[in-house]
């Protein structure tokens, strides 16, 4: 076993031999990676310049990249073309149409509004008894009392009645 006594580049070894207390030797001190015949780099830890020098090649290739993607001439494919303008006949044909459609829109509204009344009539005829449904009806096309309880075969004073809720109902209508 050999034990160092002093530092430096040349250390005082001293063995642990009893016997050759007395023998010492200066040996020079080998660093570490000198003992093959060449000397290397520690890579083990970089420090912080290595870190830095990463860092700007990295950027550098993208920023290389970048532009290269920028110069390269567009294709057809990733060209975005824009709308072509509206032609101003093609708009005044459109509005053309449009006030059309609402002028069948209005008709169509009024047309529903001309049958909604006639559903409304024809519930309220439905109210009435089925027996007086014939008196009801001859009444509102204007017949007389006299006829209508002769046609349907009820009193004179019951086809008055009828006749009197006819035109009761018409001058609701109307």
């Amino acid at each position: 076993m050999v034990r160092i006594v002093a530092g430096g580049r040349y250390g005082y070894y001293r063995s642990r031999n009893p016997e050759c207390h007395e023998h010492a030797y200066i040996q020079p001190k080998v660093p570490s990676g000198e003992a093959c015949g060449f000397n290397l780099m520690n890579f083990g830890a970089p420090g912080w310049k290595e870190a830095v020098f990463a860092v700007v090649v990295i950027l550098a290739l993208y920023v290389g990249l970048a532009l290269i993607r920028l110069l390269r001439p567009r294709t057809a494919e990733t060209r975005t073309e824009m709308p072509p303008a509206p032609d101003q006949t093609l708009l005044r044909g459109l509005q053309t149409e449009l006030v059309g459609l609402r002028a069948q829109m209005e008709a169509l509204q009024a047309a529903c509004d001309g049958l909604r009344d006639d559903v409304d009539q024809l519930k309220a005829s439905r109210a009435v008894s089925p027996q007086y449904n014939d008196a009801l009806s001859l009444a509102q096309r204007g017949g007389h009392a006299e006829d209508i309880a002769e046609a349907c075969g009820i009193s004179i004073g019951e086809a008055e009645l009828v006749c009197a809720l006819a035109r009761s109902r018409g001058g609701a209508d109307a």
